[in-house]
């Protein structure tokens, strides 16, 4: 399975590109640094269906193809200010909620680790360890 673009017939990373083409520095630096996790997210989200819900500069991770599932991990670009937070939800509450453990990344790298470590904690992929 891969990261697939919830209810829509485009790809996460046209999304990205068509984001990347606007004329805001702070979108396009959103594009670019996205665009460089995709191919990590990807790896992270091959044995699992997962969908990608992008909501404004935040990409949500749903286990399921529907704009009402719940936002199990939130990762949030910081454009010119760099690095990524990552948000992770529990069994019982929303990525996004008041209580969500939010984590800060640097890299793409340490970005990817950080949603591998949210989507096991989450319980949305029971299968992902």
């Amino acid at each position: 399975m891969a990261l697939v673009l919830a209810s829509s017939p485009g790809t996460l990373r046209e999304a990205y590109e068509d984001l990347g083409r606007r004329a805001e520095p702070e979108w396009r630096s959103v594009a670019e640094q996205m665009l460089e996790l995709i191919p990590l997210l990807e790896d992270v989200c091959a044995a699992e269906p997962v969908w990608g819900l992008i909501s404004v500069s935040r990409l949500c991770l749903l286990a399921a193809d529907n704009f009402h599932s719940r936002r199990y991990v939130v990762i949030a670009a910081q454009g010119l200010a760099g690095g990524y937070n990552i948000s992770g939800g529990t069994s019982s509450q929303d990525a996004d909620g008041p209580n969500a453990v939010v984590e800060r990344a640097d890299s793409p790298q340490a970005a990817a680790k950080l949603v591998r470590r949210a989507m096991v904690n989450s319980g949305g992929w029971p299968n992902l360890r």
